[in-house]
């Protein structure tokens, strides 16, 4: 099963250029209104997502470290985002402030919450 999760996350990675496209379809986030995805990490079998985006406005990327867990609550589906790491102050103070402690708690679909 390892195997089949390495190559899931491999692919998405690898796939980062279309990833905001299908994020904002599926009304999760419309990426390219802040700056754009330059690298995608995936460990869905460790639950952690790690990126690289350079923000508009900003010269340098920034880089974002999460770890989650997942959660069905019914017939919805739930990330947990345990830990939220940026290597920009401004950034990490927009996520504590944005996703304050006991609500982070995102639905998302169905299709999101099977590949990650």
């Amino acid at each position: 099963m390892t195997f089949l999760n390495n190559t899931k996350d491999a692919l998405l990675s690898l796939s980062v250029r279309s990833l905001p496209v299908v994020l904002k379809v599926l009304g999760i986030i419309d990426v390219e209104r802040y700056g754009h995805i330059d690298e995608l990490n995936l460990a869905s079998h460790e639950g952690k997502l790690a990126t690289r985006i350079t923000l508009k406005g900003e010269s340098e990327p920034t880089t974002i470290n999460v770890s989650y867990e997942k959660d069905v609550l019914g017939e919805n589906y739930f990330l947990i985002l345990k830990e939220i790491e940026c290597t920009k102050q401004w950034v990490s103070n927009l996520v504590d402030d944005f996703f304050k402690e006991g609500q982070r708690r995102i639905q998302v679909p169905w299709i999101i919450f099977r590949i990650l």
